[in-house]
């Protein structure tokens, strides 16, 4: 096995970032890169206008997301919450 391409691959990880309606769950905003703060600001300008206007944003806790979205209408909770709170609406 190649462990040099093995770490190379690890360093270069990506992440799909997904924005969903949570009445309908449909995909509503896509991003794929890292897990920076410039990540959630990226996402954050694909989302449509009228979601940004008027929505709620329910995510897990990573800090990339504070200050990349509005701060009175972003609620962070552990992983398995907002999965299952999602899920259950």
């Amino acid at each position: 096995m190649n462990y040099g391409v093995l770490l190379d691959q690890k360093k270069n990880r990506k992440w799909v970032w997904i924005a969903l309606d949570i009445r309908t769950r449909q995909v509503i905003a896509l991003h794929i890169g890292g897990r920076k703060k410039t990540d959630a600001e990226m996402l954050w300008e694909v989302i449509p206008e009228e979601f940004k206007e008027q929505g709620d944003f329910y995510t897990d806790q990573h800090d990339a997301y504070q200050g990349a979205f509005p701060q009175d209408r972003l609620h962070q909770y552990k992983k398995k919450a907002v999965l299952q709170t999602s899920l259950k609406e």
